[in-house]
């Protein structure tokens, strides 16, 4: 290796830094920059507040707030008000803009809009699934109860012993009609409802 070759290599190992961070021209504009990326932080953070509404979203556990819920024995008219209030904030998200411009930047919002509508429709298909749950069970305890009457009701008639069985039947079929047709009016709206059921059946 020639001696001017090692000489240029020597030359290049030593470090500029200093000397140049410290020209005034150089640190005036560090701190014109520096200025810059501060103010746009606080222009993007208020212009991503705009998305605030939609915090419960992921914030709120489901599987907690759905326990909370059912233990409140809520009434066809809760699960309904709870899935359109989803499908009304879904409306809205699908409204919100494609970017933001914040000063010369543009902040595209799809890759935010497409993971909220993946959260909206989570908590309304749990809606939909646990409404779905609660009177279903409730349809099987109505299916219960007429096995057993009709079992009681279909009983040979031998004695006075059966005839007690036959009417005490009847007399219970009698108590329990206006509950049963209470449950069963939720019961087939339930099922008549398109957004009870989860997307894409």
């Amino acid at each position: 290796m020639s001696a001017s070759v090692i000489q240029a290599i020597l030359f290049q190992t030593r470090n500029y830094y200093k000397s140049v961070s410290e020209k005034k021209e150089i640190v005036k504009l560090i701190s014109v920059l520096s200025n810059s990326i501060t103010s746009t932080k606080k222009e993007v953070v208020t212009a991503l507040d705009h998305f605030s509404c939609y915090h419960h979203i992921w914030r709120k556990d489901r599987d907690d707030t759905m326990r909370i819920f059912i233990q409140g024995s809520p009434l066809l008219s809760d699960f309904e008000s709870q899935i359109l209030f989803y499908r009304d904030l879904e409306l809205e998200r699908n409204s919100e803009p494609e970017y933001i411009t914040v000063g010369a930047l543009a902040l595209f919002t799809a890759p935010l809009k497409m993971s909220l509508n993946a959260e909206i429709k989570n908590w309304i298909v749990d809606y939909g699934l646990y409404c779905n749950r609660k009177f279903r069970s409730e349809m099987e305890h109505i299916f219960a109860f007429v096995d057993e009457a009709e079992k009681k009701l279909n009983r040979q008639i031998k004695d006075l012993y059966d005839i007690r069985i036959a009417m005490a039947a009847l007399k219970e079929i009698r108590e329990h009609q206006i509950s049963i047709d209470f449950q069963v009016g939720p019961i087939e709206v339930n099922h008549s409802i398109a957004y009870f059921k989860p997307y894409g059946s």
